[in-house]
């Protein structure tokens, strides 16, 4: 058996890398949860969705900080886009928060396989260049998620 500790804010998002039941212990603004599974039980990489889920916590605390946060919401049909990066019917930010974060929160929630193959940090160093945006931070935390996702962490 392996014991975890995953964070749940208080809002109510879940960030936990497995579905498994859970014992809340109370801390600040967020509540420890302690996880006992067998992990010969799952075929999910727990290690890494564990630490994608930390990644993905630090990447909306660094643009949450620098104000790339605050993004309006796109219209409903911008995400039936079929182009990559939903780029002709919304900005990086938007895809990055609405899409990217969102989908992979979704994953890690339902505790199924991590997708694989997936290069954001070439279109965010190009967003941030022409955009005159400091997005250095933002950028290295893409290369850590995508190296945790291609299982090279």
């Amino acid at each position: 058996l392996l014991t975890l500790l995953c964070r749940v804010r208080l809002s109510g998002d879940v960030y936990c890398p497995a579905p498994v039941s859970c014992i809340l212990t109370p801390v600040s603004d967020t509540c420890a949860i302690l996880h006992q599974y067998n992990p010969d039980s799952t075929e999910v990489d727990v290690s890494s969705q564990y630490r994608l889920s930390q990644l993905l916590d630090e990447l909306e605390e660094t643009m949450m900080a620098s104000g790339l946060w605050q993004q309006p919401q796109p219209d409903a049909e911008a995400f039936l886009s079929t182009v990559p990066f939903c780029i002709d019917s919304m900005n990086f930010l938007q895809w990055l928060r609405y899409v990217f974060v969102a989908r992979m929160r979704a994953i890690l929630d339902a505790g199924t396989e991590i997708p694989s193959q997936v290069s954001i940090s070439p279109l965010a160093e190009e967003y941030f260049r022409t955009a005159a945006l400091d997005g250095k931070r933002v950028t290295e935390l893409l290369r850590d998620i995508e190296q945790v996702m291609s299982g090279a962490s």
